[in-house]
């Protein structure tokens, strides 16, 4: 499902850039900016890179009665995990920093103002199993930038990181059913 997300922002990004500037060629790129090799992961440039950089659990989206699925009867599935999903889009333009890059940056930073919320019934091309993604903007200070371009091994290049909230995972698996709740406890024998 996380696949599912990213993939669907990619495509809706390049679809977007595809119209505002006439280019055929796929500009947002789902990708490491480096390999584990510490080699780069691109071997062509002028792309916007969007990379997952961090999954959290969202503990308030989360019901603890969720596994009540109506007043008739309970089961014993998990409830639902609800997770947020870091990812950076990061300016891979050339070997200096050009006006190219911050266009692209400008311009995404752009689509996600104008478009901050995706439902499944609004984009058809969203998994069926994603309701909504909301896409805000993680405000980072210079040391925790610093600290993400140095945990993932790249040099620093126009970025932005967003929140987008919440990804909800429910496998619907039932570990045990306890019935209709509604009908009386029969009476085990053994009067009060």
């Amino acid at each position: 499902m996380i696949y599912e997300a990213l993939s669907f922002i990619v495509q809706e990004l390049n679809d977007y850039f595809g119209l505002r500037s006439d280019i055929a060629e796929q500009k947002i790129v789902l990708s490491n900016l480096v390999n584990q090799d510490g080699t780069p992961a691109l071997k062509e440039e002028n792309k916007i890179v969007v990379s997952l950089v961090n999954i959290q659990e969202e503990k308030l989206g989360a019901s603890s009665s969720s596994s009540i699925r109506n007043l008739k009867s309970m089961t014993g599935a998990n409830p639902p995990l609800c997770l947020n999903l870091f990812v950076l889009f990061s300016a891979v333009f050339g070997s200096k920093l050009n006006e190219e890059a911050l266009k692209y940056i400008s311009a995404l930073v752009g689509f996600f103002q104008a478009n901050h919320v995706f439902d499944s019934q609004s984009y058809s091309d969203l998994d069926s199993s994603i309701d909504k993604l909301v896409f805000e903007i993680y405000n980072m200070d210079f040391l925790e930038q610093n600290q993400l371009f140095g945990s993932l091994g790249a040099k620093y290049a126009p970025s932005v990181l967003y929140k987008i909230r919440m990804l909800v995972i429910e496998e619907g698996m039932i570990r045990r059913d306890i019935g209709d709740v509604s009908k009386p406890i029969p009476n085990l024998g053994g009067g009060m």
